[in-house]
């Protein structure tokens, strides 16, 4: 018996946000150098300075893994979060943060996801 492609997928996203986590500090900012004292205020500045936010956040089991997933792919692997599947990565953490706020990527970044799998 073959497990769904969402639970396999799941599956791979926590194994990977475990074995990274010691490389992302989820309370750092995406779109600049900030590095907050705390999760929530780093989700405030985020929200604030960038229009980024989680929708839902009160349903979410475990916000500090999705935050540490999503910084890893901006910071380490230079992927917009919104053109995810759409483009090849870029060449650099700045190139990637300068696509993302011309496109005003993080602001539809998770309605993208909701709608995908609605």
């Amino acid at each position: 018996m073959s497990l769904p492609l969402a639970i396999i997928w799941i599956l791979m996203v926590r194994k990977t946000v475990k074995m990274m986590r010691r490389d992302w500090i989820h309370h750092v900012c995406f779109m600049c150098v900030l590095e907050d004292d705390s999760i929530e205020n780093c989700m405030i500045h985020m929200h604030k300075q960038h229009g980024f936010f989680i929708p839902d956040v009160e349903y979410s089991k475990d916000p500090e893994s999705l935050l540490t997933y999503l910084g890893l792919k901006v910071k380490r692997d230079f992927m917009c979060l919104y053109c995810n599947d759409l483009c090849h990565p870029f060449s650099s953490l700045e190139a990637v943060r300068k696509h993302m706020a011309a496109k005003g990527s993080l602001q539809s970044t998770l309605w993208r996801w909701q709608q995908r799998s609605s």
